[in-house]
């Protein structure tokens, strides 16, 4: 698992990333809409992200689409080990990435990776996402 401390749909134009084909697609599912932005400033045009800010509203769309990675800012105490558990039900291959500002949160099971949320941690969310991706 990586670690990294210290529905509004966001799409460029084209699907197409000229290096590599067809960008890989996040779904991103942050209750604070007033973060969407910055998240996608951070991660640039190199992925296609999608914000939602439910978790149903998550599976609702995983039970539709494919995504490669699935980040998530819902508290672990509020559930996500189930959420993160009912996403790979429905896409066994999605790369589950939790962002949360709770101290133990590294340690919750069924996730690829943990960022610590913060403005400084959310820099390194472009190559926790890479990394993650490297071998997809």
């Amino acid at each position: 698992m990586l670690t990294c401390f210290p529905s509004k749909r966001y799409i460029t134009p084209s699907r197409k990333d000229h290096n590599v084909g067809i960008r890989k697609r996040l779904l991103i599912v942050e209750p604070e809409e007033h973060l969407h932005q910055l998240i996608r400033m951070y991660l640039g045009t190199a992925y296609e992200a999608i914000f939602i800010t439910t978790r149903q509203q998550a599976l609702q769309v995983l039970s539709r689409q494919h995504y490669d990675v699935l980040l998530s800012n819902l508290a672990p105490q509020a559930g996500f080990q189930a959420f993160a558990q009912m996403a790979r039900q429905l896409r066994p291959n999605i790369k589950v990435v939790l962002l949360s500002a709770h101290p133990n949160a590294g340690q919750t099971p069924n996730i690829d990776a943990f960022v610590e949320k913060g403005f400084e941690s959310a820099k390194a969310l472009p190559t926790v996402i890479a990394k993650l991706l490297a071998n997809t």
